[in-house]
């Protein structure tokens, strides 16, 4: 019988160049559209001048996380994490939420956390864990119903931990928000391809819980390749604020 496990991530060469050539065209486009602007009218308004140099500052800041982004996304590539230390995934989702909950609460939405069973210890980068939480999280809170809380779930699937990411999209029967996870390909933007790749480095896969129509929640599978710590080993070496 064929596994149901989501495939790994895997991309060409070419269709990493893709994708890292249209992740950087857009704020030099951007760059390029307000330089124009300055440099056209010889009596632009200081007020439209002060807006100018506002967007072109930002496209520049943008551009400058990209370029950050794509540097941990190769440092990524081999699947290896700089370090590793015992981390709780139930603590970590709490403290997800937690960095969440000023953006949700700016929107009018809820933040909740549901967890089910024991602890569950893993080895990995808990730095690196959570920033990948919080950018599958804030994509969630972008695109979910206005309103609607975001749902923060721990539980075991078959013996597994398993975090799942469920916002209310709504009942139109489209596509859902996590369609683009699991396929094995690089449709992603930059920055949820970096979280797909820290996941994986903890052992875990990203796929929509059902049929990537509307309504589904992001499931994190982690499976063999990151085994539970032995109670031993669950003490973490010094304690995170």
């Amino acid at each position: 019988m064929a596994s149901s496990d989501p495939a790994p991530l895997r991309m060409t060469r070419d269709e990493f160049a893709s994708l890292v050539a249209h992740e950087l065209r857009n704020p030099l486009n951007a760059m390029s559209g307000w330089v124009h602007v300055l440099g056209d009218d010889a009596g632009l308004r200081s007020d439209a001048a002060q807006r100018a140099l506002g967007g072109l500052r930002r496209a520049i800041d943008l551009q400058l996380r990209q370029i950050d982004t794509l540097s941990r996304v190769l440092q990524l590539a081999g699947g290896t994490l700089e370090h590793a230390e015992p981390i709780e995934l139930g603590e970590v989702l709490e403290a997800c939420a937690d960095t969440l909950r000023p953006a949700a609460d700016a929107a009018g939405r809820a933040v909740e956390v549901v967890r089910a069973g024991a602890p569950a210890w893993r080895a990995g980068d808990r730095a690196a864990l959570l920033s990948a939480l919080r950018a599958l999280g804030t994509y969630g809170l972008r695109h979910g119903l206005p309103g609607a809380p975001l749902v923060l779930a721990l539980d075991r699937d078959g013996g597994a931990p398993t975090i799942r990411i469920g916002i209310d999209e709504g009942d139109d029967g489209g596509p859902s928000i996590w369609h683009g996870f699991g396929e094995g390909n690089a449709r992603l933007p930059l920055e949820l391809l970096l979280a797909t790749l820290v996941l994986e480095a903890h052992g875990a896969r990203a796929a929509p819980s059902g049929d990537c129509r509307s309504g589904n929640a992001l499931a994190l599978r982690f499976g063999s390749a990151a085994a539970d710590l032995s109670p031993g080993e669950a003490s973490p070496s010094r304690p995170h604020a």
